[in-house]
């Protein structure tokens, strides 16, 4: 995916990634979030989980984090009804 053109570039030089595997991992486990892999200017990296209005609820440079994140909700939505 980074090796890829990116799918957006900010005023900032920041390039954005849209993470369609983790993505459709969230939408699987019911959760309705958009994953991004972002590169600053200096190369560093992170994935960053926004929900729909566009607020990060999660920053992390491991996707790792990330998808235990989206576990967490996921576990926690379940846990609601």
């Amino acid at each position: 995916m980074l090796d890829s053109p990116p799918d957006f570039v900010n005023e900032d030089g920041v390039k954005w990634w849209k993470d369609s595997r983790t993505n459709e991992y969230a939408r699987n486990k019911g959760i309705d979030l958009h994953c991004f892999a972002v590169e600053t200017p200096d190369k560093c990296r992170t994935y960053l989980l926004l929900d729909n209005e566009k607020y990060i609820i999660h920053d992390s440079s491991s996707l790792e984090s990330v998808l235990i994140k989206i576990d967490v909700l996921a576990y926690l939505n379940r846990n609601k009804e």
